[in-house]
């Protein structure tokens, strides 16, 4: 088998390049600062996220209970 037959040695250029665009490198390794930034958006997304449904709880919690407003008229 020579290095052209090889299933290594990937040639891109001409009529194999339509041949071989399936058999790209994937690379699965991430950048640590990528790998810490996205964390940290995820972390941000979970607070913000709960921090948006108490909003909303003491919104409904608010609107929905009784009046506690006590009028007394004394104009009589």
């Amino acid at each position: 088998m020579t290095s052209e037959q090889s299933d290594d040695n990937l040639n891109f250029s001409g009529d194999d390049a339509a041949q071989n665009a399936g058999f790209a490198p994937i690379y699965s390794e991430r950048d640590p600062e990528d790998v810490l930034t996205i964390s940290n958006l995820l972390r941000s997304l979970f607070i913000l996220t709960m921090m948006l449904l108490v909003s909303c709880g003491v919104n409904f919690y608010l609107t929905l209970r009784k009046a506690d407003l006590i009028v007394v008229d004394k104009t009589s």
